[in-house]
């Protein structure tokens, strides 16, 4: 099954570069989805709390193993 990932979301980053993770993301089956149907791309977010969320949807790469 072919995922659709939205990298548009490396735009939002920090002044020092780290990622912001989207406040309007849903998690379904443990994965993130956007608003617009894609997938999160995996990556380390940083939180509204201030805390890091490392996000590998491993089973992403399925497709490539």
């Amino acid at each position: 099954m072919e995922r659709e990932v939205d990298y548009s979301v490396y735009d939002r980053t920090t002044e020092a570069g780290e990622l912001i993770f989207p406040d309007d993301c849903l998690e379904v089956d443990g994965y993130f989805i956007l608003p617009n149907g894609k997938y999160l791309p995996g990556g380390c977010y940083l939180l509204d709390d201030g805390s890091l969320i490392l996000y590998e949807p491993d089973s992403m790469f399925d497709d490539f193993i």
